[in-house]
């Protein structure tokens, strides 16, 4: 098996999709009574456990991170501090290899899987709020449709299928990461500002 796409023959790709709803949040009280075994959530306590995992995308790391935080913080506290995210998802078993012990190692590891081409066209796209077509990231950030695959073949990228044609987006926590190695590098206000052209230009074209 391998986490990346090898395109062997006979290779078959399983896509391995975030938790959804109900059991992020089963996770999340599991993991959370490992940390304390009194913890009993109430109603309010529900519907902020909904919202944590919601904001962690429901990728189970993430949820388990946050999750052991419950020793120290109430749900509604853990929500208040995910904004950043990486920040607090740290703090994983000390027996687990170093990349699985915070959220922001395990995002370097993978990463740093990528070539230095692919690496910039990631943190380029991550300036695209709420996703992107493949006109938008061609024209930002010079893009290629091969670029665009192997960020997919590394799970790094998501791709959907609209009446009006692809459309690219990421994680939020990825997309946080990405912003955050962009603007590390000097090169988050290029970005920015390549984005804010191509659409006064694209809503230019629209104009009446």
């Amino acid at each position: 098996t391998s986490r990346v796409v090898l395109h062997l023959s006979g290779e078959h790709v399983y896509p391995v999709q975030p938790l959804d709803e109900d059991a992020a949040t089963a996770l999340f009280i599991e993991r959370a009574r490992d940390a304390s075994p009194h913890f009993a959530p109430t109603e309010a306590d529900g519907e902020a456990i909904h919202r944590i995992c919601a904001r962690v995308d429901g990728l189970p790391l993430a949820i388990e991170l946050a999750a052991s935080r419950i020793r120290a913080l109430t749900p509604s506290e853990l929500l208040a501090r995910l904004d950043p995210r990486l920040p607090l998802l740290t703090g994983g078993p000390r027996d687990l290899p170093v990349r699985q012990q915070t959220l922001r190692a395990t995002l370097d590891w993978t990463v740093d899987l990528l070539d230095e081409d692919d690496l910039h066209h990631l943190l380029h796209l991550a300036v695209f709020s709420g996703g992107c077509t493949l006109d938008a990231v061609e024209e930002v950030g010079g893009t290629t449709v091969d670029c665009l695959a192997s960020l997919l073949d590394h799970s790094l990228l998501q791709q959907t299928a609209t009446t009006t044609g692809s459309r690219y987006s990421m994680l939020e926590t990825i997309r946080e990461y990405a912003l955050e190695r962009l603007e590390s590098l000097g090169a988050g206000e290029a970005a920015r500002r390549a984005h804010a052209d191509y659409y006064v230009g694209l809503a230019e074209q629209l104009e009446p």
